[in-house]
């Protein structure tokens, strides 16, 4: 990391566009403050999936690792692969669960019984251990996925990422986690409300920070991954981040990422 760094972020994806879609406008604010690292890791990386539908494992994993690739590049940030097999690959099949963004319908994969994903947790957490041992693991700031539809309407993907995350909080790996919300299920309804009531029950309390970003440039970067991300999801989330802070003029029209500060 060399010794000018002063402060070490890190992002979980637990998909190859997740980061940027979540926080991508975040990740290139600090492209531009010094002293400040970012890495991003990608978890669920081995794939058929892709957004018209599903594709050879074999090329479309390879197809999205070049846009992750693509990705850090533009950013700015560093990259690590995790090589998990995404929710797909494990047998899961897609669901639209009656959301609809503009676009047409958000199929993605939803789980009935947790239990069921115990090894994908545990193997996870053993991965993120390696990754960030203990004595660095506290240092860092963590960003993580909020699980926005929670237990019953969460992409299974996003819940095993922060159900990992949660048991290493537990034992301590990590201190200084922040939330992100989950993106373009956030723009669906009332998901992020349903997981921030069930989070009552995990955290002493949970609050939220607002960050201001440039949105032209955050959409300019998703372009690299036209495999996964269709123009409608992009549409949602450009209404979705100038709606954080409320009706605004038009000629003064702002644009916002949140992200969840948990106390635990």
């Amino acid at each position: 990391m060399g010794g000018n760094i002063e402060q070490r972020i890190e992002i979980l994806s637990p998909h190859s566009d997740d980061a940027g879609l979540c926080v991508g406008g975040r990740v290139l604010d600090l492209k531009e403050v010094p002293h400040v690292s970012v890495g991003v890791t990608s978890i669920f990386t081995v794939s058929d999936h892709i957004a018209s539908g599903s594709g050879n494992p074999e090329e479309v994993t390879r197809k999205r690792k070049l846009e992750d690739q693509a990705f850090a590049r533009e950013a700015g940030c560093s990259l690590t692969d995790l090589s998990m097999l995404d929710a797909p690959l494990r047998g899961y099949k897609e669901c639209n669960a009656n959301l609809d963004i503009r676009g047409g319908p958000l199929l993605y994969v939803v789980c009935a019984d947790y239990s069921h994903e115990s090894s994908t947790i545990k193997e996870l957490k053993e991965k993120l251990k390696e990754r960030f041992p203990k004595d660095t693991g506290s240092e860092i700031i963590l960003y993580c996925p909020l699980g926005v539809g929670g237990m019953k309407s969460a992409h299974v993907d996003h819940m095993v990422t922060f159900m990992a995350v949660h048991g290493l909080i537990e034992e301590g790996f990590f201190r200084n986690v922040r939330f992100y919300e989950d993106l373009p299920y956030a723009t669906c309804g009332d998901l992020l409300q349903t997981r921030l009531e069930e989070l009552r029950g995990v955290f002493k309390d949970i609050r939220p920070v607002i960050l201001e970003i440039n949105i032209k440039k955050k959409i300019s970067l998703l372009n690299v991954y036209d495999s996964q991300i269709p123009r409608g999801w992009l549409e949602a989330i450009d209404d979705y981040s100038a709606s954080l802070i409320g009706k605004e003029e038009k000629s003064i029209k702002r644009y916002y990422e949140r992200i969840w500060i948990p106390e635990f």
